[in-house]
């Protein structure tokens, strides 16, 4: 067997290698037939406990110089059928998400920055950093610039915006939509972001969707409470939601009718909670979060929007 069809085995093998030994075996035969192949160095960082790892994301500067280079500049597109083109992506992935780890902000931005436009279908979480660099430089207008130029409308984006908006415009209708508009893209998301939901216990596994949405709400959580205007901004719709689709905790619940004494919503609220309350205890939480958003958007923006 040749070199290059040996190469081209082990390739495959790694791919479906999940024993870390496994592919530490695997990843340093690739590396001996091929010592700059980006595959093996990408796999064996992938091993590297957290610290070490962001201490040696040079590895994996080198491999996506390695991997430019083999592809004379970039993959033509996201389905390049070269089998580089996942490793590109992934490198560019574990790029911003390290270097935004270090505050690193610049750098991260410019390798988040690659991996949106690489990624025009939103494979990868690069739009997750992407917008939270943005959001953590305070470069309110290039948020709103990019979001023109997305061919994605993602939650991560949506929230951007509404945080965009709420520093350059203020409390106003156009950002009081783009919040709406982002809750209705994942519901579960603010909820997350407030602390509002009981997670599973460590044990146990998120549910793949939920799992996105938690790593979303990781990265939103700090630029929505980084002020108080920014949290009670979000807080009072989401606390609205939540109680028209059964989330809200007790305390929460509480908290909710607090912020209504002063809000002049106390009344349209009361009417939606008891519509709430007659409507199907068995109803599937997509259609009751899909009625619940509805009326929140009537509740909330004036007639016409």
């Amino acid at each position: 067997m040749s070199d290059t069809q040996n190469l081209e085995q082990l390739l495959e093998a790694l791919m479906d290698a999940e024993d870390p030994k496994e592919v530490r075996r695997i990843a340093g035969s690739i590396l001996t037939l091929d010592g700059s192949h980006p595959a093996g160095h990408l796999a064996l960082w992938e091993l590297m406990e957290e610290e070490e790892s962001l201490n040696s994301l040079g590895q994996l500067e080198k491999a996506l110089a390695e991997t430019r280079k083999r592809f004379g500049g970039a993959p033509a597109s996201l389905y390049d059928e070269n089998p580089l083109t996942e490793i590109y992506g992934a490198l560019l992935m574990h790029l911003a998400f390290g270097f935004h780890a270090k505050e690193e902000l610049e750098r991260a931005l410019a390798f988040a920055q690659d991996l949106v436009a690489f990624d025009d279908e939103g494979v990868y979480p690069g739009r997750t950093v992407f917008y939270r660099c943005l959001l953590d430089l305070k470069q309110y207008d290039r948020i709103l610039e990019a979001l023109e130029e997305d061919p994605l409308e993602t939650p991560v984006g949506e929230h951007a915006r509404t945080l965009a908006l709420l520093e350059t415009k203020g409390v106003c209708d156009e950002t009081m939509e783009a919040l709406l508009n982002a809750l209705s893209l994942d519901a579960n998301l603010p909820f997350l972001i407030l602390d509002l939901t009981i997670l599973p216990e460590e044990d146990e596994e998120l549910g793949a969707e939920l799992e996105e949405t938690f790593h979303q709400a990781v990265y939103l959580q700090t630029p929505w409470t980084e002020t108080q205007e920014r949290a009670s901004f979000l807080a009072l719709p989401t606390l609205i939601l939540g109680s028209l689709t059964g989330r809200l905790e007790q305390e929460d619940q509480e908290a909710l009718e607090e912020m209504l004494k002063d809000s002049g919503l106390e009344d349209g609220v009361a009417r939606l909670q008891a519509q709430a309350a007659e409507r199907d205890a068995d109803e599937d939480p997509d259609e009751r979060d899909q009625w619940a958003m509805e009326e929140l958007m009537k509740l909330l923006l004036p007639e016409g929007n």
